[in-house]
């Protein structure tokens, strides 16, 4: 009693306090607020996606900064894959001399041998001086190990290798000639990823025994790397400024901690990036179904709001009443889910260890904390401001005269506030995208996309209802015809069941579609292998032993693919460091000229000799091999090979063959 409708039907003539208006909407039904709330609730496994990714980002990305010269094991890395030449071995003797530490490690693969058993295990060998590494400890078990590394003939190994030769600490262990004493075995080495110990397992030794074992000789292959203390007040990027000259004429590469912790930080970013966008189309999918349950609890609270316009409440009052309650719900969904993803932050150190090269110290990350909790609130309230929008049209005389609620959603459509509502989405899945994405081409790419499909399904939804309406027939069974009629009758629901449907399983097949053309590609290389086992560095007088052992199980050798170090020597009688020097004409007629990159003419080729092409080959240019006809020696290079040296057929390249000019 006491209320009454203005002539004009819409406003009430009794007005009421904003707070107790919204106390009484509050109070009104207990059962609405849990569907709101569990509506609110399908944003929460977006949020806990974007904090977990972003979180445990940040925390590799603290650590990979803290630990950078721990990782590199110095403040710089100076490498070869060929024995220091004199210049570098004397400016190395200077460096000595005025306080710069220095410590070298010389690595190569070898087969282990534990006389007790009698097992092999290909392995990589590591021969370190005193003092190595610098910076980082190299954790073994018992702890003593690696410390008492250098006072005998000892090896520190994987754990993984005393399993394959079935050995135990205190075993002998032959390398070549040499023979060592199993001290301890690794727990941890910086900078490594511990499940590559499976694949090529480790072996410790002191350089000052890698004679003893007799395997470096004339032509064998090994990394060469020293590693570089510098004085206090000296930057690592003054000290590669100054030996740079002598460094790049002796083909020495040099890699710095900041280098290191750069490519780190960048893969770790790509992860992130590509982690991302799962996370954001979970939030999206967590969007709709917000959108789709506020359509639902709207619906239900027409005459709650036709009610509250007769006690005096406007219709803007009714639209702030009701986004405020959604904000509150949305708070509490996104809020439960940044918690969740916290929690999953902190186990995701522990399922990844063994593929991260640092250890990874968890700490809150307030930033990625306060980004997804804000993302997550702002996508629930915009998915759900367009279904509310609904209830400004709501007048009082809703109380006395029903209008059905599909008429009143209807009727919100042509809002004008609802248009700038649809933007508004519109504009966040785009900003969303973008802060997501490294490029901003990636992120505008991926909103047409979601968009693309959102649309789809939207046609494919109107289609379904369309013919649901059409092809239904009154001679059907009742529950086939109510069922069928309940995809187009008012207030159904089909658009944002096949909308939530639909994206997720757009989520979840394009995971798919990446990991089958991934797979799709080593699957390929497979196939064109043909091969089961690969056998490594088999000598000449080796190959009819192994031949033999392999026939002798009724197995056959598919290819036999020798392989010969080489360097370029000159390119047309012209040096590597002259041809560095000079520019090519660019790739088209108005490209700017280019210089050829350092990798191409100073890398070490390992290439290969064969009398026919294989079925992946292609000639491009120039002509096979004539071994009756051709009196010279000759080689075909890759075509990307040859454009980057600037090569042309007919052109002259000696190689350096272990010495050898050819």
């Amino acid at each position: 009693g006491g209320a009454g409708l203005g002539a004009d039907g819409g406003r009430g003539v009794v007005s009421a306090p904003f707070g107790r208006l919204a106390a009484v909407a509050w109070r009104e039904s207990r059962t609405a607020r849990r569907r709101l709330l569990l509506y609110m609730s399908s944003i929460t496994f977006g949020v806990a996606a974007l904090v977990a990714i972003d979180s445990f980002a940040a925390n590799v990305t603290r650590s990979v900064h803290d630990q950078s010269r721990a990782l590199l094991g110095g403040d710089l890395a100076l490498s070869s894959n060929a024995a220091f030449k004199p210049p570098v071995e004397a400016l190395f003797d200077s460096l000595t001399g005025h306080g710069t530490g220095l410590s070298r490690q010389t690595s190569f693969a070898s087969m282990a041998l534990v006389p007790r058993t009698g097992l092999t295990r290909l392995s990589q060998v590591r021969a370190v001086t005193p003092g190595y590494p610098f910076y980082g400890e190299i954790e073994t078990d018992p702890a003593a190990a690696w410390g008492a590394l250098q006072d005998g003939p000892h090896a520190v190994v994987d754990a993984s290798l005393l399993v394959a030769l079935d050995a135990r600490v205190g075993d002998t262990l032959a390398l070549g000639t040499g023979r060592f004493v199993i001290t301890g075995t690794l727990t941890a080495v910086p900078g490594e990823i511990a499940v590559t110990a499976s694949i090529g397992p480790r072996i410790y030794i002191p350089a000052k025994y890698l004679a003893e074992t007799g395997l470096l000789v004339f032509g064998s292959r090994a990394d060469y790397e020293a590693l570089v203390k510098l004085p206090t007040g000296v930057t690592p990027e003054a000290f590669q400024g100054a030996v740079s000259r002598v460094l790049s004429k002796n083909d020495v590469r040099v890699h710095t901690a900041a280098q290191n912790e750069y490519n780190l930080s960048s893969a770790i970013d790509q992860l992130r990036n590509f982690l991302s966008v799962v996370g954001l189309v979970a939030l999206l999918l967590g969007g709709i179904g917000v959108a789709s349950g506020v359509h639902a609890f709207v619906m239900r609270k027409i005459d709650t709001v036709a009610i509250l316009r007769c006690l005096g409440a406007t219709s803007r009052q009714v639209l702030v009443i009701y986004v405020l309650q959604a904000a509150a719900m949305g708070l509490v969904g996104a809020a439960a889910g940044a918690l969740l993803g916290v929690g999953l932050q902190f186990l995701m150190p522990g399922v990844v260890k063994d593929f991260l090269p640092v250890n990874v110290a968890v700490r809150l990350a307030p930033t990625a904390l306060a980004t997804g909790l804000g993302i997550g609130v702002w996508v629930a309230l915009v998915f759900a401001l367009r279904p509310l929008l609904a209830l400004r049209g709501v007048s009082p005389l809703q109380a006395l005269r029903r209008e059905s609620d599909d008429t009143v959603m209807r009727r919100a459509r042509r809002d004008s506030a609802t248009h700038v509502v649809s933007f508004a989405i519109v504009a966040s899945v785009f900003a969303i995208a973008m802060e997501r994405a490294e490029r901003l081409r990636n992120g505008i790419g991926f909103g047409v996309a979601a968009l693309l499909a959102v649309g789809v399904l939207w046609v494919v939804a109107a289609l379904l209802m369309a013919v649901a309406r059409r092809v239904v027939r009154p001679s059907w069974p009742f529950v086939l015809r109510h069922g069928v009629a309940s995809l187009y009758r008012p207030g159904n629901q089909t658009r944002s069941v096949i909308l939530s449907l639909g994206f997720g399983v757009f989520l979840v097949s394009t995971l798919y579609q990446a990991q089958k053309n991934l797979l799709g590609q080593i699957n390929l290389h497979l196939d064109q292998v043909r091969a089961n086992v690969v056998f490594f560095d088999v000598q000449s007088d080796e190959a009819p032993g192994v031949d033999s052992i392999i026939r002798a199980d009724r197995y056959h050798v598919e290819q036999r693919v020798p392989i010969v170090p080489m360097r370029i020597a000159s390119i047309n009688g012209r040096t590597p460091d002259q041809l560095q020097a000079e520019s090519m004409p660019g790739r088209l007629a108005n490209e700017p000229p280019r210089r050829r990159p350092r990798w191409a003419l100073r890398r070490e080729y390992r290439s290969t000799y064969r009398d026919t092409l294989d079925a992946t080959e292609k000639i491009v240019a120039g002509r096979w091999f004539d071994a009756a006809k051709d009196t010279m020696a000759q080689v075909s290079l890759d075509a990307g090979l040859a454009d980057e040296l600037g090569v042309l057929v007919g052109d002259t390249i000696t190689w350096d063959v272990q010495g050898v000019k050819v």
